[in-house]
């Protein structure tokens, strides 16, 4: 292993029958952090997991040359969307091959979460990390809607359903989220929140002419799973209809006053 160095002389000066002797007492060797070798640095974790069940994290630590590095501490850290980023533990590496296990972890929210393991740097490495990804399932959800399919131009139309987990339980006090499209142009409704028995609705207050497609959306959270609904429903204008009184045929050729009913 090659490394640049600085050095640091200490002198002293002694007079011996009058001359000047100056005599170097030591050296003391500078490494600089940028010249040091990185070591390559890997982390194993489950790619899916489902929510509460736990993993094990392993891994290596060696030089460039693939040779073990021993007896070294290495950090684990989770960071996932919803707590941020949290120390799993800290393992020392084996002497003989420089691996590393022993870590289990049991993520607490659904999602992506990404691991990292952090070697610090030393006075013969730099400092190294290795990452790897994972992916938690949480529970499986589902939304419902109804509503009238056909309406007037005009209309409020409501449209109601209920969010609930795969296994049937209602899922209360959640935010839903709707947006109405009509012919590419989207307009966001306001966002209804569910009941205790996982009930909402979401309302057009004054529908257009066109066929809608309303998307309902529950985004998820730390462990249920988002879900979406598509509804549909056109929006008519009323029909008008102008009816006109008959024209008795001796009146043809003649200016006449005409009724009727509109």
């Amino acid at each position: 292993m090659r490394l640049r160095t600085a050095v640091i002389v200490s002198t002293s000066v002694i007079t011996v029958g009058g001359l000047g002797i100056t005599v170097a007492s030591g050296a003391t060797p500078i490494w600089k952090a940028d010249d040091l070798p990185a070591p390559n640095l890997t982390l194993d974790y489950p790619e899916t997991l489902e929510l509460g069940d736990a993993g094990s994290l392993a891994g290596t630590l060696q030089d460039e040359t693939g040779k073990s590095i021993g007896k070294h501490d290495v950090t684990v850290t989770r960071d996932d969307e919803f707590a941020g980023a949290t120390i799993v533990g800290t393992v020392q590496t084996a002497a003989n091959d420089g691996s590393f296990d022993g870590l289990s972890d049991t993520p607490v929210n659904r999602g992506i979460q990404d691991y990292e393991v952090t070697f610090a740097a030393t006075d013969a490495y730099a400092e190294a990390k290795g990452q790897c990804t994972t992916d938690v399932h949480g529970t499986d959800t589902t939304l419902t809607a109804a509503g009238p399919t056909g309406v007037a131009t005009g209309d409020r139309v409501e449209v109601t359903g209920q969010l609930e987990t795969a296994a049937g339980d209602p899922v209360s006090e959640a935010p839903i989220t709707a947006i109405d499209n009509l012919d590419g142009t989207t307009t966001t409704l306001e966002e209804a929140t569910t009941d205790a028995d996982g009930g909402y609705t979401v309302t057009v207050p004054s529908i257009t002419t066109g066929e809608h497609k309303i998307d309902i959306e529950f985004h998820g959270d730390e462990v249920l799973e988002p879900t979406t609904h598509q509804f549909e429903v056109t929006a008519q204008q009323d029909g008008t209809s102008l009816t006109v009184d008959p024209v008795n045929q001796r009146f043809a050729g003649e200016d006449i006053a005409v009724g009727g009913t509109l």
